[in-house]
């Protein structure tokens, strides 16, 4: 274990760095700092720089043609294609996004690694819980949240979660999860497959990614989150379950197709921003698909993909899930608080 003199030492050096201005090697020293032994100081101080990483990038146009239109790689599937972990490319990503929709991977975080996050999400929804009313009250070092000198659209985000009454935190406020989910993308290749399929850097959105814990009696709708933010974004969802679920547990459903615009909202019900259930089935029998996910496993969609979470009166269990929203970081929503990966 770290003694709080090596602790002190890493962070000193990181705040020289911070102030030559070099954010990615603040970075890469906290992150290979705290996967040596994990540190609640060193785990908060990575959020910052990830946050000031972003804003001090240069500011890039995105290219002109994305994404290059590719082959259908599963032309025999009619809903969701899957492949395992060991087969994603960005070239993957890019056919079921075209032709499908959305993919569906297995496997995409270890055993090892996903309980380990589980572990991390299951104390820190428990921490929070306990807080009560206290939602901005930190309990290092599983709950503390995140404060944006640039914004305040984090404490917008949790006094909306707490109204509706639904047990989500911020991965943004829980900085040991948040380490560990980014790590084990990382280590089954994630971040680098999405560095190709963007074509540029990438950034996460700290208000639209999300550690949940979801009852079967959680209200649903349909939606699409690019009405959330915004047009002429490049972005891709990493939904990845960390429980059972699609059967005993809520999972999701999505229309297997591939969207080209945002469908007018006429739901209402739960959401404003809400599609029909009537504006769903008109997509046709056999669109509608509810995958069963094992713990690990993930699907990507954009930001078109018409989803809700998938519930039924027969399902018993909790799902546990954590959601996370990567950016082509030049096309980076303006009422999103970005970190760099």
């Amino acid at each position: 274990m770290k003694s709080l003199t090596d602790v002190n030492a890493i962070l000193q050096r990181a705040s020289e760095l911070e102030d030559a201005g070099s954010w990615e090697e603040v970075i890469s020293l906290l992150t290979q700092s705290n996967r040596q032994q994990e540190n609640t100081e060193i785990e908060s101080r990575l959020i910052r720089a990830r946050h000031q990483a972003f804003l001090a990038r240069a500011d890039n146009a995105p290219s002109g043609s994305w994404p290059d239109t590719v082959a259908d790689l599963f032309p025999d599937v009619s809903g969701i294609p899957e492949i395992q972990a060991s087969e994603l490319t960005a070239t993957a990503v890019t056919s079921a996004i075209q032709h499908h929709g959305s993919l569906l991977v297995r496997g995409l975080v270890s055993e090892q690694n996903a309980e380990n996050i589980r572990h991390a999400m299951e104390v820190t929804l428990e921490t929070k819980a306990s807080l009560g009313d206290e939602i901005f009250k930190s309990a290092k070092p599983w709950y503390k949240p995140y404060s944006s000198e640039t914004s305040d659209t984090l404490n917008i985000d949790r006094v909306v979660f707490k109204n509706m009454d639904v047990d989500v935190v911020l991965t943004v406020d829980s900085p040991r999860t948040l380490f560990r989910q980014l790590e084990a993308l990382g280590r089954a290749g994630v971040i680098d497959t999405l560095r190709e399929y963007f074509g540029e850097s990438v950034a996460i959105s700290a208000s639209k990614s999300t550690i949940r814990r979801t009852s079967p009696d959680t209200p649903t709708a349909w939606h699409q989150d690019g009405t959330y933010l915004g047009e002429n974004i490049r972005a891709l969802n990493i939904w990845t379950a960390y429980s059972p679920c699609g059967v005993d547990a809520a999972g999701l459903d999505i229309v297997a197709q591939p969207l080209t615009d945002l469908i007018q909202p006429d739901g209402g019900e739960y959401y404003d921003q809400s599609v029909s259930d009537d504006t769903a089935a008109s997509f046709g029998v056999g669109k509608i698909v509810r995958p069963v996910f094992n713990v690990g496993d993930a699907i990507l969609f954009d930001q078109l993909s018409l989803h809700r979470t998938g519930v039924d009166t027969s399902m018993t269990k909790t799902r546990h899930a954590i959601e996370m929203w990567f950016f082509a970081a030049s096309t980076f929503p303006d009422n999103q608080l970005p970190l760099s990966v």
